[in-house]
């Protein structure tokens, strides 16, 4: 009579809530029994317990179903299922089906398409479609390799997107991405991420603050202080874009490619990155810095491109306008070839070397450097080193190559081999007493015509009398001091005068050797020696043939010369003049 009693009790309640479309239904349990202690309308249900609401089916062992407030709260393997993509499963569901407002607890998942979800705390919303998580959830997808955590989330169901907050993780079998925010696509698979974020993988390990990523393709874009460093290069800038499975980036403006093991960064505007041929890009006032112990280097090209060779060794080339400016040492070219394996720098097409008043070209030109230090010079074919004496007057020495030797990075040796030729102005140099005030307009532009200076020294003798000091102040002999101890950018105040060194041209010597040596002190030639039997000819110089002033492929370039750094940059020149010679020596010749 009691089961009869209860199936009755069941058939009603069945049809009372099939006649209210928006009550929860009770498809079936079985057992049901009213539980007092929790309301007048509570129904306790036992095994089997199914439901039905709103197109979504629920089932669980047990649960407890509230008539008056259109409620439930089940128990035990719980599942929803709603339409033919969304499932959900948990131990323990509260479900308002007033507000339609699902909270699932412990062991939670959430099936939706290929995309699992699982947690242990979980609101859902059905009106809109969106679940959110606060107890660290986990998704992982059966179309692709990759797992997303996170310590707080929200998945619209409606969209399949996800928004994720607090140490989230993006795993892949070949990368593994670490941020504070990102919303993920699960149908797009493109994940967008703000707030410091790092991609760590076998290749590279990538940084940024705003961006995303393509999982699907393994395509990317970086933003905000963005850079990709592959463990001997950094390269960084305002944005970078990245193809992993092609293993190309893009880098746009402010772009820098810093080298710590070669002391070595790269400027510019735009860069592209080829990963798998180990070469770099660089356009747009890009500029090379090579930085030690000793000095820095600077150069400019219309185009850098880095390649990393571990058989042949790193090299960096440079194409178009190329310019580099050291305070020993400038240059120009057409192109230049850095490598950094033995630190050997190729001057191509038009290659020009300028050290103070010293100008060397030819057709190729090599600078070995050891350690920053400026070893050796080549040149090869067409060697000519011209030593400037002043607007008209230039020491010129040509050949078939040129060796430089070089003592703490200055020039101090010089050899020509094959067809070489001097043109060299004798001079006559003599000591010359002038004011320190004369003295100090040598100073600045030229100290080493200082030879010596005399220096008074006044008598300092102080006598006491009567509380009365006398400062006596007859001068003592003078003393001559040396260059060395001259002060260089101002004479002191005791100085009475100073000895210059003033040279005299008085002709010129002229000759033919087939190999010749140059000794040179502060880039100005002391002394010529011709190893093989010169044939030469001295002029004075009042009757030295002005059509003989210069060796044929003279070519004083100082219009190409970067005096300090920014102007590698410099593009303008100036007219060519006849025979690429200055105006000065153009009027001469054509008087």
């Amino acid at each position: 009579m009691r089961l009869f009693f209860s199936l009755f009790l069941l058939m009603g309640s069945l049809g009372a809530l099939y006649s209210q479309t928006n009550k929860i239904e009770l498809l079936g349990a079985n057992s049901l029994k009213f539980d007092k202690s929790l309301g007048l309308d509570a129904q306790r249900l036992l095994g089997n317990v199914r439901f039905k609401h709103k197109g979504a089916l629920m089932y669980c062992d047990s649960a407890y179903l509230y008539n008056s407030s259109n409620s439930l709260d089940a128990f035990g393997n719980v599942r929803v299922v709603q339409g033919d993509t969304l499932t959900l499963l948990s131990d323990k569901l509260y479900y308002n089906g007033n507000t339609q407002f699902v909270k699932v607890r412990d062991h939670v998942t959430l099936n939706d398409q290929d995309m699992k979800l699982t947690t242990n705390t979980l609101d859902y919303d059905r009106k809109t479609g969106r679940a959110v998580f606060f107890d660290r959830g986990i998704i992982t997808s059966t179309q692709n390799e990759n797992e997303l955590v996170s310590c707080e989330g929200i998945y619209d169901s409606n969209n399949s997107f996800f928004y994720f907050r607090d140490s989230v993780v993006l795993e892949n079998p070949r990368y593994r991405m670490e941020t504070d925010t990102l919303n993920y696509g699960n149908i797009s698979e493109i994940a967008y991420f703000k707030g410091p974020t790092f991609i760590y993988s076998d290749e590279n390990i990538i940084y940024c603050e705003n961006g995303w990523y393509d999982t699907k393709v393994d395509i990317s874009q970086f933003n905000e202080n963005a850079y990709l460093n592959n463990g001997q290069q950094v390269l960084s800038g305002d944005s970078l874009w990245y193809s992993r499975n092609e293993g190309i980036g893009k880098a746009y403006e402010n772009v820098s490619i810093i080298d710590t093991t070669e002391r070595v960064n790269i400027f510019g505007d735009y860069g592209e990155y080829f990963e798998l041929l180990g070469k770099t890009l660089i356009t747009g006032r890009a500029e090379l810095m090579q930085y030690d112990e000793v000095d820095s280097l600077f150069m400019h090209g219309d185009t850098l491109l880095a390649v990393s060779d571990s058989i042949s060794g790193d090299k960096i080339y440079a194409y178009n306008n190329v310019k580099f400016y050291r305070k020993d040492m400038q240059g120009a070219a057409d192109s230049v070839i850095f490598a950094q394996s033995d630190s050997l720098i190729h001057m191509y097409k038009n290659p020009v070397l300028w050290s103070e008043n010293l100008q060397i070209t030819g057709d190729t030109i090599q600078i070995k450097s050891v350690e920053g230090a400026i070893e050796n010079l080549y040149v090869f074919e067409h060697a000519f080193m011209v030593n400037k004496i002043d607007s008209v007057m230039y020491n010129q020495i040509k050949g078939k190559r040129l060796t430089g030797y070089f003592r703490d990075n200055d020039l101090y040796k010089v050899l020509i081999r094959g067809n070489g030729q001097s043109l060299y102005y004798a001079a006559e140099e003599k000591k010359v007493k002038v004011s320190a005030k004369e003295a100090n307009k040598v100073l600045p532009s030229d100290s080493s015509r200082i030879d010596s200076a005399v220096v008074i020294h006044p008598a300092d003798t102080t006598i006491a009398e009567e509380f009365t000091t006398v400062k006596d102040t007859t001068a003592v002999a003078d003393t001559v001091i040396s260059a060395d101890s001259i002060g260089k950018s101002n004479l002191s105040a005791e100085t009475d005068s100073v000895f210059i060194r003033e040279q005299t041209y008085i002709g010129v010597n002229k000759a033919i050797c087939s190999n010749i040596a140059i000794y040179l002190t502060n880039n100005k030639v002391q002394r010529i020696v011709f190893l093989n039997k010169p044939d030469g000819v001295f002029y004075p110089l009042e009757k030295f043939p002005r059509d003989e002033y210069f060796y044929d492929g003279f070519s004083w370039q100082e219009y190409r010369r970067p005096l300090k750094r920014s102007d590698i940059f410099l593009k303008e020149e100036p007219e060519i003049l006849e025979a690429d010679t200055p105006k000065e020596i153009n009027n001469i010749l054509s008087e």
